[in-house]
């Protein structure tokens, strides 16, 4: 007889760990909804217009919160995607979260790399808000896809092609604040190109390449 390997979906530890995560977020729902709806209302006015988002301790520690639930759901998708169910849940996730982790600090580095060199310490501010923004709101729609692959991994490929849609769709307002901080030529438009695919397409490959490293970071 072998030992019979329980579903990831049955790991009460992972589950009590992402409703926490989860509880924890909605609290903070309100408060992010203000401030990205502030944010999309004035996303095509001024280029200079001061962004609306997190001004207080508060404001901040909601979006540090929501920002927590989108590295965990990312890392959830991610085990799902991988189909580790031989690996513990639990160890497996906390190894992939800390890869989504690394890959938003690398981003945020090189946002704040690139404005240095090329934009205003101003834009560069307003670049790095609305990074942090739809992030932040990335968590919530993620919740759907990500726990849906968990418990239904007969629909593993639906679900995840929903959680690349919701990514996709939360970047689409920070191209567009991208776009028009830094576009001031057509020949602006190559950087713009090239910084696409340095900051945005290069760390999603890196992080499907280290996440079989990852997933037994704990194990």
């Amino acid at each position: 007889p072998i030992i019979r390997q329980a579903a990831a979906a049955s790991d009460s530890a992972l589950l009590i760990v992402l409703t926490s995560v989860m509880v924890v977020a909605f609290l903070c729902a309100p408060t992010l909804s203000r401030i990205v709806g502030s944010f999309l209302k004035q996303l095509f006015r001024s280029r200079r217009e001061a962004m609306p988002g997190e001004k207080t301790f508060g404001e901040r520690l909601v979006v540090v919160m929501a920002l927590v639930q989108t590295l965990v759901f990312e890392a959830l998708a991610i085990y799902c995607a991988r189909g580790a169910a031989e690996m513990p849940p639990l160890a497996s996730l906390a190894g992939l979260t800390v890869l989504t982790s690394g890959l938003f600090f690398v981003q945020f580095a090189g946002y704040r790399l690139v404005g240095y060199a090329f934009t205003s310490t101003e834009e560069t501010h307003l670049w790095q808000s609305a990074f942090l923004l739809t992030q932040a709101s990335l968590g919530f729609l993620l919740i759907i896809p990500a726990m849906g692959a968990l418990f239904y991994p007969q629909l593993l490929v639906p679900f995840l092609i929903a959680a690349g849609a919701v990514y996709v769709a939360c970047r689409i307002p920070l191209y567009i604040r991208e776009f028009r901080i830094f576009y001031s030529s057509p020949a602006s438009l190559f950087y713009f190109f090239l910084y696409l695919c340095t900051l945005e397409i290069v760390p999603l490959i890196a992080l499907w390449a280290l996440s079989g490293i990852f997933d037994t970071l704990f194990c």
